[in-house]
């Protein structure tokens, strides 16, 4: 289980906690199945420069297809997408990818969402099983 907000994303966290598996329990990414939380969707996302070169700086190839620009001048981020290559790039089929499908930012009625709610914070329950 982790947490592959922007940061995680940068950072690799994906590509990381996978070959973990592989080298710890012998997993074999075509097997993995990935649910992905509620988290900000591109119509919410809105970021800035600094935020947009950090990202093309991590990802110079491929971070041009996560940026959405707005008829009011904003750029938005689609994490979602991020997140589902950084997992098919791991060798994760998207076909076993669940989500994300719910915008937090959309339904602070439902989800907290950091963003939305500048700083509210609030947890979400998860589960992780590993079947030998």
């Amino acid at each position: 289980m982790a947490h592959a907000g922007w940061k995680g994303i940068v950072r690799r966290i994906i590509p990381a906690m996978v070959q973990t598996m592989q080298n710890r329990y012998g997993s074999n990414p075509a097997n993995i199945v990935v649910g992905v939380s509620p988290c900000p969707g591109p119509c919410c996302y809105e970021v800035r420069q600094d935020f947009i070169s950090t990202l093309t700086e991590a990802f110079p190839a491929k971070a041009g297809e996560f940026f959405l620009p707005q008829a009011d001048g904003s750029m938005h981020f689609d994490m979602w997408a991020a997140l589902r290559w950084q997992l098919q790039d791991s060798g994760i089929p998207l076909a076993q990818v669940e989500g994300p499908t719910i915008c937090t930012a959309c339904y602070v009625n439902k989800f907290y969402s950091h963003r939305k709610e500048h700083g509210k914070t609030g947890r979400f329950a998860s589960i992780i099983v590993l079947h030998a």
